[in-house]
């Protein structure tokens, strides 16, 4: 899967699948983890990793969420409305380029 397309993910169930099985190598996701839409448990994908930076930028328009990932001085990051479905991008574009 390439950048464009995690990006491109709406939060929901196949996002959450992947999250399930890339993060936590899980084969099976248990349909109640639902990471890219309630922020408990996109808490536990971000306890995952080190260096994790989460920003939230507010304008007249919208809120924006910003999660960046930093393994070996490469940053990944996915800017998104809710700080769950940033948090899970961020962690799959880091695993999955890593």
């Amino acid at each position: 899967m390439t950048r464009d397309e995690v990006l491109a993910m709406k939060p929901g169930r196949e996002l959450d699948a992947l999250v399930a099985h890339e993060i936590f190598g899980a084969q099976n996701p248990d349909p109640l983890f639902r990471p890219s839409e309630h922020i408990s448990a996109a808490l536990k994908v971000a306890e995952r990793f080190q260096d994790i930076r989460i920003t939230r930028y507010v304008d007249p328009e919208m809120t924006m969420w910003k999660c960046e990932i930093f393994i070996h001085g490469v940053r990944y990051f996915a800017l998104e409305k809710t700080m769950a479905a940033a948090i899970c991008k961020a962690a799959l574009l880091a695993v999955m380029e890593e």
